[in-house]
């Protein structure tokens, strides 16, 4: 129960909506030309949209055993002693190109 609380706490990151408010300060202090403020704000959205399906698929790597994740490292030569941060960004590295994949091609295939 206490998870899918969390789950709608997750609700508060539509507060980055606002975010998008800063683009139209910098055309107006910088004076960028709205297509570009609109290619800015296409770069920022793909990029968060992909930050947070990444984090999404990362929740959904914790849900799984722990044997099944070292079976998998220890079968692919992927160095199960590293660092914290070592294998952290590496785990993240392969969520966000998963993810980069999923929303820039037609599928998996």
């Amino acid at each position: 129960f206490i998870q899918y609380l969390r789950l709608l706490r997750m609700l508060r990151l539509l507060r980055l909506l606002k975010v998008l408010k800063i683009f139209n300060v910098l055309r107006d202090l910088f004076g960028f030309r709205p297509n570009v403020v609109r290619l800015y704000k296409l770069v920022f959205t793909v990029c968060m949209i992909s930050h947070l399906g990444a984090c999404a698929w990362w929740y959904i790597k914790l849900m799984e055993p722990k044997d099944a994740l070292y079976a998998f490292k220890s079968r692919h030569n992927i160095d199960i002693d590293a660092p914290f941060w070592d294998y952290v960004w590496s785990d993240y590295i392969v969520a966000i190109y998963f993810q980069m994949a999923t929303l820039c091609t037609v599928g998996y295939g």
